[in-house]
């Protein structure tokens, strides 16, 4: 049994790279989680709302280092499959040079709006806030390193990374608040680890920095409308994710905001488990679309996979929500065991979106950005519109939800009717 598994790792570069990437996404994971609940362990309920909407505020502005890392993945695997490196090291250095200006620009212009944000927010203390503005100086760069080692299909040493983010920003977020900085030493723990990793990725991508011969780096219109379509696309999914953080902690109590960040977290296990799938397909499919090979039987695999992973999960947390809670974080959060396994549906469906979107942008289809779109604006007017309970919000998010995968999968439909050859 051992030796067909390791023959079958050999043969199949989907399952073996997939493999490489679920175990690591896994430690992340657990790191990730074991932040997360120790600080709603140590952290009262107030204060681990305040971290929940403070993360959110972060995903939602490394929209911008996401775009750069869905489009550049698709690029890089291009070039590889074209074997032009020297291309690939003259758009890295164009592409570093215009990320961290913008990311100083986004740290100033962040600086001037913490003021409204705290207001909004309902938060007293600035300084974390004023803290979290400095990973935006180096996220969109680490965005970027990050994205050429996806491209170019390097898993093991993305992996790496990104478990030397979580280790350090555990270690330090931990002792800091060990230490009294309470809030203010959760954030801090963030900022160190990406720092650290921003360093880390560096080594993998010594070849890009040696010196060639430079070219000039035209950005052609083709260039702009996908980067813009791919802009879209992740503002999109990060805010499916985030806004409901944000106007929970808007409209509820500081204390149910605490409970709903909880909530939030718990469910998005699911997606976190399931995501890496559609990261490793994503450049797969990029590369097969540029080599013109076969594609559609990746979608398959993978969405049977998520599908069934996710239908797992979605059972265990409507059985045994206690349990669920219990393990991840303390018996305070049991009030919230009624709605824990509507909170795991919803991210299981958003699961099954993300892989889809992730294949279609793989092949340069957009026909489900309309509905990508109209999902997202209907998410913040259901929630504006009914949020008298924390079960409005969540059906809400639910059938948002339900409307976008079915969208995705006429999208997915209509793109195999328009080039059935690739199938």
């Amino acid at each position: 049994m051992i030796r067909r598994w390791i023959k079958l790792l050999k043969e199949n570069t989907l399952l073996r790279s997939g493999v490489i990437f679920f175990v690591s996404t896994m430690l992340v994971n657990v790191g990730n989680y074991i932040f997360q609940t120790q600080m709603g362990r140590f952290l009262t309920k107030e204060s681990y709302g305040e971290l929940g909407a403070l993360m959110s505020i972060f995903y939602l502005f490394s929209v911008f280092g996401g775009t750069l890392q869905n489009a550049v993945v698709r690029y890089v695997a291009t070039y590889k499959a074209e074997n032009n490196m020297a291309r690939l090291q003259n758009v890295w250095r164009y592409l570093m040079r215009l990320m961290f200006g913008l990311g100083v620009v986004v740290f100033v212009l962040n600086i001037g709006a913490s003021g409204w944000i705290a207001d909004y927010l309902k938060i007293s203390n600035r300084l974390p806030l004023l803290f979290l503005d400095f990973m935006f100086v180096i996220m969109f760069a680490a965005s970027l390193n990050r994205a050429v080692l996806q491209g170019l299909q390097r898993f093991l040493a993305l992996s790496i990374n990104l478990v030397i983010e979580v280790v350090v920003k555990l270690g330090v977020g931990l002792a800091l608040v060990f230490w009294g900085w309470s809030l203010n030493g959760a954030v801090a723990g963030v900022i160190v680890g990406g720092g650290v990793a921003f360093i880390a990725t560096l080594i993998p991508l010594q070849f890009l920095r040696s010196t060639g011969t430079r070219q000039e780096v035209r950005i052609t219109r083709h260039h702009v409308e996908f980067s813009a379509h791919v802009f879209l696309i992740t503002l999109c999914l990060t805010a499916l994710y985030n806004f409901d953080l944000l106007l929970v902690k808007h409209y509820f109590t500081p204390e149910l905001a605490g409970d709903y960040t909880t909530l939030s977290y718990l469910g998005r296990i699911i997606f976190f488990a399931t995501g890496v799938i559609a990261m490793v397909v994503y450049p797969m499919v990029s590369e097969r679309r540029a080599q013109r090979q076969a594609h559609r039987h990746l979608l398959i695999q993978s969405f049977l996979l998520v599908g069934v992973a996710s239908t797992f999960g979605v059972l265990f947390y409507f059985l045994f929500p206690t349990l669920v809670i219990d393990l991840f974080y303390s018996e305070k959060y049991f009030t919230v065991a009624p709605y824990l396994g509507w909170v795991a549906l919803v991210m299981g469906v958003y699961s099954l979106i993300n892989l889809l979107v992730m294949y279609l942008m793989g092949i340069h289809r957009f026909q489900f950005l309309p509905v990508l779109v109209a999902g997202t604006f209907a998410e913040v007017v259901l929630i504006v519109l009914f949020h008298d309970t924390l079960m409005q919000v969540l059906w809400s998010l639910l059938g948002v939800m339900i409307f976008i995968l079915l969208g995705s999968i006429a999208a997915v439909y209509l793109t195999r009717r328009a080039a059935p050859s690739l199938s």
